[in-house]
Order: structure tokens, then sequence, then C-alpha cells
């Protein structure tokens, strides 16, 4: 035969392959040859004409196990074993001696199979320096897969899961990570189904239920199984079933599971979970817990670990910014190679350690930008560019990724960025009313991306929608009317004078809620609002909490008006009597000065229980100042305008309230930050402040009681102002000045008579307004509102 076979000739070079085949095994006939050809694949002309040329040149080819031969040759000795001839060896690989039947590399004194060809194909990468199996080829040599998954260029967002992960493009042309990505099927040799294939064998490709895994003969049974334990120099090789595992309760968790490891010391049975890990002296905490690292100063916890990595420094002795991993010998910090230690963590890109060090080499100021560009975009037109711009601007990049990859207002962002229409407060209603959609909507406006808006007044539409989808139509004609005809006008007016805090918007929930109750209750009845009697209402009456009954009077009064009701009333509301639960002032004294001189208290703790203990303003009236509410004057004297007059603070509170003003709080979110007006007890969204009962709880928990500590303030302020100056001091209204002196019986007749009598009177009461004083209108030293405010 020549090399110059042509695929004309096929037929004969076939029958010439058969005859060779069947004279070089006895009892082999020219059919069963022609078969197992076809079965071994080598029907094509060189495989054909390889097959020949080797037989002639090496006769006993089928029989030495030999793998320096043609890979038709291997085919046709795997063939013939299965054929049933015992006469035959299969070739096997010169390296591990895997006598498989895929032997794809070819060496100078035979083949090597797959495994043992990718181990010799691995060389150090050009990048990393890790030896691994080069796969991608870049202008400066060869790289390896994680070195490729690093690239900028192979990130950005699955779109499956979302993640900011490499990226492979599937069949259907989507790019997915690795996770998502559909694994290839096809037909398993060994079940038939359509599967993801784990393995290429000798029976050809197997799926994962079918493919047991690399089988040897176990030294334990003697049987060819999949090796559990490999062999060391006390035992050999060992399979799951001969492996030795003990059966029992863990002594810790009280599981009935395998406890192969025992606690020696103490003789107790415990499993892999429970067993107890070798403790170490941590050489920067002292604690004794398991080691993380070994570096120059020694052992060094998770902990700590974690900690110097999140925080790099700058170095005493060459002073970049480094991971600083040990001392000198004056016990100033150093980094890794200063200490002459292979312990380094620069960015790959940057070749800095100003920021973390994140993944794949990268430190979190340069996958911030990629992680940003992949989620928005790179349009400059895009409606969500400047939330993009307020990310990348962030002082602290680790921070926005963490934010990026865990929360779910990140995730309804990126999920935002995916949206080809208008952006607008619809939009966002349709996400529902989770707190993780209010916080993005806060976000954005304070971001300009959205308008701003009335928030929690606005947000009672979607509400009510919600509310009314399962209810019956009867209620939803009666309730509609009643909500956008009768509270939200009023509720849009006193938003535009007082402001509609989020105290109101569950105040006019509550109107709605119970106007629910109250029909459903008739509905059960079997009665309608038109028809029920004031015997139905006064059933209802009694079988409702007394604090209720204010909010479903507004309803019942507009019913009756719009002529949905006839003949039922609700008793007028009582007038409640004030309560007043002040401190003592022993107790406000010492809540004065803990608030004052305790450092271990918060900051904004300390300035609030402050300004409630002085001055008895209100929770909900803080939350309100704007950083610009605390002035510093010329002169040194700061004020905090309250309302229309400023109050002259005391040194203490002065620079308490200067440094609050100063740094308000550190911001929980990364677009915390790009608030236009910062405020003085900020909350996590921007240009939102704290919630009321938030900032209550957190002086409790420090032991301020805030409402005593009202009482007791103006008590003693309204002992020593009269109503229209403490009115004007504290921002409060003239009536509820007036209320608190009638309470405190404050007769200020006295004070009236001295401005019929004197002129100079107007220039006393300027300068209260002006400087703030409190201490100097109508009540001497003695007096107990003095006493509880020194």
């Amino acid at each position: 035969m020549s090399a110059t076979l042509g695929h004309r000739y096929a037929p004969r070079y076939r029958q010439a392959a058969a005859e060779l085949l069947s004279r070089r095994l006895p009892g082999l006939g020219l059919d069963a040859a022609t078969q197992v050809l076809r079965n071994a694949r080598a029907w094509s002309s060189h495989a054909l004409y390889d097959l020949h040329d080797h037989l002639q040149t090496h006769p006993d080819a089928l029989t030495s196990g030999s793998s320096a031969c043609p890979a038709s040759v291997i085919r046709v000795v795997h063939a013939l074993i299965e054929a049933g001839r015992d006469d035959v060896m299969a070739p096997a690989c010169i390296r591990c001696g895997a006598a498989t039947s895929l032997l794809p590399g070819v060496r100078d004194t035979g083949r090597v199979c797959l495994a043992c060809y990718r181990h010799d194909s691995k060389q150090p990468c050009v990048r990393c320096g890790r030896v691994a199996r080069a796969s991608h080829r870049r202008p400066e040599g060869l790289i390896c897969r994680s070195c490729r998954d690093a690239e900028p260029a192979s990130q950005g967002p699955c779109q499956v899961c979302g993640h900011i992960r490499p990226l492979r493009r599937a069949a259907d042309k989507t790019l997915r990570c690795d996770a998502c990505a559909p694994r290839p099927k096809r037909e398993c040799a060994s079940c038939g189904r359509l599967a993801a294939i784990d393995a290429i064998t000798e029976r050809g490709p197997l799926c994962r239920r079918c493919y047991p895994g690399p089988q040897r003969e176990c030294g334990g049974c003697g049987q060819l199984r999949v090796i559990a334990i490999r062999a060391t120099g006390e035992h050999r090789d060992l399979c799951a079933s001969c492996r030795p595992r003990t059966v029992g309760t863990c002594a810790d968790c009280r599981r009935y599971t395998f406890v192969n490891r025992q606690d020696r010391g103490r003789g107790r049975m415990l499993c892999q979970s429970c067993q107890p890990k070798r403790q170490r002296t941590c050489s920067r905490c002292g604690n004794e817990r398991p080691a993380q690292a070994i570096w120059p100063t020694g052992p060094v916890c998770r902990s700590c670990y974690g900690l110097a990595k999140r925080r790099p420094a700058s170095c005493t002795h060459c002073r970049h910014a480094r991971v600083l991993v040990s001392l000198d010998a004056d016990g100033h910090p150093i980094c890794g190679p200063c200490a002459g230690a292979h312990i380094d963590y620069p960015c790959r890109r940057c070749g800095l350690g100003v920021h973390p060090p994140w993944f794949h080499g990268l430190c979190a100021g340069c996958v911030l930008p990629d992680t940003v560009t992949a989620i928005f975009g790179t349009d400059p037109q895009s409606p969500l560019r400047p939330v993009a711009e307020a990310l990348l601007a962030h002082p602290e990049p680790a921070r926005v990724l963490h934010w990026l990859a865990r929360t779910t207002t990140a995730k309804l962002l990126t999920d935002l960025a995916t949206v080809t229409e208008p952006l607008t407060h619809h939009t966002l209603d349709q996400l529902g009313g989770t707190t993780a959609a209010h916080l993005l909507r806060h976000m954005l406006v304070a971001a300009t991306v959205l308008p701003e808006r009335i928030e929690y007044l606005d947000r009672i539409g979607p509400w009510l929608d919600e509310q009314l989808r399962h209810r019956p139509a009867a209620h939803a004609r009666l309730i509609r009317p009643f909500v956008n005809w009768h509270l939200m006008p009023r509720s849009r007016r006193n938003a535009a004078t007082i402001g509609f805090s989020e105290h109101a918007g569950t105040h006019l929930r509550a109107r709605v809620l119970r106007a629910l109750e109250l029909l459903a209750w008739l509905d059960d009845q079997s009665v309608t609002l038109r028809t029920a009697t004031q015997l139905d209402l006064d059933r209802w009456l009694d079988t409702t909490p007394t604090y209720r009954r204010s909010n479903t009077r507004i309803f019942v009064n507009w019913a009756l008006r719009h002529g949905h009701a006839h003949g039922i009333a609700l008793p007028p509301k009582p007038e409640a009597p004030q309560r007043l639960e002040p401190l003592t002032d022993h107790d406000a004294h010492q809540q004065l000065i803990r608030c004052l001189h305790d450092p271990a208290m918060p900051r904004d703790v300390r300035l609030a229980g402050a300004l409630i203990l002085l001055f008895g303003t209100t929770t909900a009236r803080l939350i309100r100042l704007h950083t610009d509410a605390v002035v510093t004057e010329p002169d040194g004297q700061v004020k905090l305008h309250l309302g229309p007059a400023p109050l002259l603070l005391p040194p203490p509170l002065a620079a308490i309230a200067v440094e609050q003003a100063a740094d308000p709080a550190r911001p929980r979110t990364p677009l915390a930050r790009i608030a236009r007006k910062p405020l003085l007890f900020p909350g996590r969204a921007p240009d939102q402040p704290i919630a009321a009962r938030r900032l209550r709880n957190k002086l409790r928990r420090h032991g301020i009681t805030p409402i005593p500590g009202k009482h007791a303030a103006l008590i003693a302020m309204t002992g020593d102002i009269p109503a229209p100056i403490l009115a004007d001091l504290l921002g409060v209204t003239p009536a509820t000045a007036v209320r608190w002196a009638n309470a405190v019986n404050t007769d200020w007749t006295h004070y009236l008579a001295a401005r019929d009598q004197t002129s100079s009177t107007t220039d006393r009461t300027s300068d209260l307004r002006t400087n703030g004083s409190v201490s100097s209108a109508g009540a001497g030293p003695n007096t107990p509102g003095h006493q509880a405010r020194r």
C-alpha cells in the first residue's frame, strides 16, 4: 500500500487490512475482522493505511502491549478485547501505565494518556507565575485560565443570576457564569440518556450517574473499585467499603454519624465538624485561635488576618501603602518586603496597596470601575449616570463592592439599569412597598435621577390599591372617595405648611384600616353601612378598643355628610387630661451630666439627650434639624435654631453640637453621601432622617428617658419664660406654650404689668430672642426650673 491512497480505493484497502488482521490472529475470520475494523472506527483511508503499514513492520503489535503505534491500532486492539479475544494486549500509557483507548499524546518511546498529556502541557503563567495549564495566548505569552478570568473584558453581569463574574458564551448566545452555563449534553454510552457528560472512558462518554470515577485495585478487598484512600507507607489503596470508619454519636453535636476522629485527651468520640482545631496564640490580638496565616510576627488568627488586609496603611520604612505584616526593631508596623519576607499583597494592575485586595490579585479600587461599568454601561446620557459617578467617587471601594454584591437594594438598582423605558416613580411603585424599594427611591431622588415628591404621602396611593385588591367592590366604592376626597386633600394642605412625616402617614393608614374593619364587621352581621342602626354601631363599639374609635369617628362623620349612612353617631372624643411624668431634679441632673461628659455614649445620643433635658424639645422636632441649624458666631458662641429665635448653647453642649454638625454619622450605604442638605441626625437613606421611634429607643438603651426628661425641662422653662418667648425659642405654636403654662399653673400677669409700665421690656425681649438667654426672665435662682437646668 502506498502513501497516496485515495478515497475511491477505500474498499480495496479495507479488504487488505481485514486479510492481514485475520492472518495475524488465528481463528479470526474475514467477516469478523471486517466487523472489528468497523467497531474500531478504522474505516477511513488514512486509518487503514496506518494500521496495515504498522502490522506489516511490527507483527507482534497486537500482543506486545506497546503504545508506540498509530491510534487506529489502539482502537482495533480494544475492539478485539470487547469481541472476546484474550490473546491480545491493550497498549498502555508509558507514564502511568493506564491501558485506555484514549492515548492522545505522542512521545518518542510511545503514547501517553489524556491526564499525562495535560500534565505535560502545564507551564508557568507569564502573569501570575503559577504552574498551570496555559489555555490563553496574549502578546506577552501564555496565561492560565485564572488570569484570563481576572481580565475586565472577561467579566460582567451574568444574564441569568446577575452576579459580576467571569462569563462564558452559552449555546443560545447568552453570556453566563460557570455556575449558570449549561454543560453540553451528549448521549451516555451506558444509560443512553441525553445528559451532561462527566468523563470520556473506554466505553464512551458517561454521565455522572454512570461514571463512578477512576478505578484501581483495592488493597483491602482486591476488587476493581473507586479508591477512597490512597496508598501510603502504612497501607495500600482502599475503597470506600474498606475505608475504616466508626459510626456513633458525636459527644458535642449529638448527631449519629461517622466519628472517624477521637478527642484523645478526654476520650470522647467527635465527628469531623466538632473535632477541635489546633489552637495558637495570635501575635496580634493574643487570643488562642486557629491560625489563618503565619507572618513574620507569628501566627495570625482569621479576624486579624482579614482586618489587616482590609486596612492597608503606609509602611514605616518604604512609605508605600501596603498590608503591614510585621514590626521593625522599634515596634513600628512594616510590610512584608521590608521585613525580608515574601509576603505581599500588591494589586496586579495598579501595583499599589492603597485599597484592600479583592480577588484575582486585584484591589478593590481597580475592581470597582469594572463592576460599575458592567452594571451601568458607559453611556454618558444614561439616566443612572449620576448614581454610577457617586459610587465611583466613594472613598471606600470595598464598602461599595460589598453593598453591590450583598444587598437587596443594589440588586434592584442592577435590575433598573437594564430597563429601557424611562425611569419614573411609577416604575419603582411596581416593585412593591418593600424597604429596599423605598431606600432605592430616596437614593435616586437625592441623585436627581427622579424628581422630588412628598414621599410618605405619595406612598398612600399604591398602598391603598394593595389593600383594596382583595376587598369587596362595595368597600372600594366607599373607601376610595373617603381617601381621595377627604383625607388626601387635607394631608396635602398640611404637607404644604408643616410637612408630612412618616408618623402622619401611619396615622392616615390607621384611619383607612379602621374604616375597613368597620365595613368588614358589618358584612359579618349581614348589614351594610347604609342600613346600619345605632344599635349595630353600639354592638361594634363594645368589641372595639377605645383607642380605635377616634379614627373610625372621622369615617362615620364623612359617611353621614355624604349620605352613605343615616341615624348613627359615635360618642365625642373625651378630653384626655395631660399627664405629666417629670423627672426629679436629681435624675435629670444625672442624665444631663452623662450626656455632656460621658464619651462612651454615641455622639448623637449625647446631643439629643442634652437638648431634650435642657430645652424640652421632642425627637420628632430634632430629627428635622439640618447641620446648618448649628451656627458658630464670630465671637465663638454656638447657637441652635430650633425656632425663629436661636438658643445659646452652653460650652460642653456646644462642642458636641459642632462636632455632630461637622460629621453627623458614618453613612450606612454608599449613596448616602450624595445627600444635598445633610441632616443633624441622618438615617439610612440620603436626605432622610432617622425615625423618631428609633432615636427614642437609642436614648432609652443608654439610660436617657426622653418623655419624662422633656416634661421636666418644659416645666422648668415655663416657670422662667413667658409663653410667647418660649414658643419662639423652641419652635412650638403659641397654643402649645400656653397649654404648658396652664398645666404648670404659671401666672405671668406681673410680666404684662411690667410690659405696660416700662418701655425697656421690649429691648429685653429682643435680647432674649437674639442671644437665647433663658435665665434672666421672671424667676430667681432658687426656682425649681433654674435648679433643673443648672
